[in-house]
């Protein structure tokens, strides 16, 4: 049996992640265009980001969500791109709302 090597540990974990990102990216873009809108972005950030709405581990506010989709659409921005959608997701669980914009 090959062990791997903590450098293939990760990049297998990020392979995965990235393939689930692009699961969920997929399954939100409706009209199979490489876009999904703010809206399905929304619906997206509670799917990856928000386990349970109501939990007190939640550190993901719907005010930050709506704030976020705000930003977004007054910038112009309607739609985003599998990679900005990755930008955005890794920036999500873990940064304050001036990381998250900083991602755009």
């Amino acid at each position: 049996m090959k062990v791997m090597s903590p450098t293939e540990e990760v990049y297998s974990d990020e392979a995965i992640r990235i393939q689930n990102l692009k699961s969920v990216f997929h399954s939100l873009d409706s009209n199979k265009d490489g876009f999904i809108t703010t809206g399905e972005l929304k619906e997206a950030i509670y799917m990856l980001i928000v386990p349970e709405k109501n939990s007190s581990s939640n550190t993901t506010s719907d005010d930050t969500i709506n704030y976020l989709i705000a930003f977004l659409e007054d910038q112009g921005i309607k739609s985003l791109s599998f990679d900005h959608f990755r930008k955005l997701m890794d920036k999500c669980p873990n940064d304050d709302d001036e990381m998250l914009l900083s991602s755009f």
